[in-house]
This record gives C-alpha cells, sequence and structure tokens, in this order.
C-alpha cells in the first residue's frame, strides 16, 4: 500500500509506465506479455473470491426479498411486520456484498476508477496499449476538464 510516514500518515506507491513505439514494434503481443502475469493473477483471485461473492450475493437477495415481503405486510398495518421491514433495511444497508476482485482496468473513465479504488481497498493497475488513458486523464469523458486525482493521489485510510 504505502510508506508510513509519522502518525497515521500514507504515502501511496504509484508507478507510472509509458512505454512509446513506433506503428508495426509488435506493441500489442508485447502488452498481452507483460500484463499476462497480473491478469493471471486477477483471474485466480477471481476464482478465489468467487464461492465467498455468490454466497454473499444470494444471501443478499434473500434479504432484499423478505424486506419486499415485509413491507408489502407493512402498508397494511402490520406492526411486526413493519419493525421486521425496518431491522432487514439497517441490516442490508450494514452489509454490503464485497465485489469480485478487480485489479486491472483500461479504457474507464477517472470516476470509474476511484469507484473501483473504493471498492477494493487495494492496488489497481490501468493498462492500456493504445494510450487511451492519457485522452481521460486530459478530461475525454468530464467535459475537457481534467481530473488526474485518482491518478497521483489515493486518501489515506
Amino acid at each position: 500500500m504505502g510508506n508510513c510516514h509519522g502518525r497515521g500518515w500514507r504515502e501511496p506507491w504509484n508507478l507510472h509506465v509509458a512505454v512509446v513505439l513506433d506503428p508495426a514494434n509488435r506493441k500489442s503481443a508485447v502488452f498481452r506479455a507483460a500484463t499476462a502475469p497480473l491478469r493471471s493473477i486477477e483471474a485466480e483471485m477471481i476464482e478465489a473470491a468467487g464461492p465467498e461473492v455468490a454466497r454473499a450475493m444470494s444471501d443478499r437477495q434473500m434479504k432484499e426479498a423478505a424486506l419486499k415481503k415485509a413491507e408489502t405486510k407493512a402498508s397494511g398495518g402490520d406492526v411486526t411486520a413493519r419493525a421486521d421491514a425496518l431491522a432487514l433495511a439497517v441490516q442490508l444497508a450494514c452489509e454490503p456484498v464485497a465485489p469480485m476482485p478487480q485489479s486491472l482496468v483500461n479504457d474507464t473513465t477517472a470516476k470509474a476508477i476511484e469507484i473501483t479504488l473504493a471498492a477494493q481497498g487495494g492496488p489497481l493497475f490501468v493498462v492500456g496499449c493504445e494510450g487511451g488513458i492519457f485522452d481521460t486523464m486530459a478530461g475525454r469523458y468530464s467535459s475537457g476538464v481534467a481530473n488526474l486525482d485518482c491518478f497521483f493521489e489515493r486518501p489515506c485510510r
């Protein structure tokens, strides 16, 4: 994550690499080979997390169905159902389902990168063989307004 400098201060580790080659220099093939280990690790993380994420999502869906049922009963005046609905609503709000692991993104918005970083709580590799990320940094998805924060800063935890 980062180095700790003093009390409560964390400095993020950012690595920015841009490789520039002329056309017909096998950029795509080299890119695939260079990112293959990262893709392999991500696939292993997804496979390992899959069953737990599936269980958590199923449990959440059952609680959401129970909440709808309790809300329907509560709207008819059932006081017990109202209490159940309120308890389930609070429980659902306090128990978000962790997303599937994701460590690689390509052509995406700065906001989506921020959301993914927050959800994953760990490193994120923004990769691409065509350099579109520089257009994103320059404001491609934000009306020409550059948004560099998620690329160079990370809030302390």
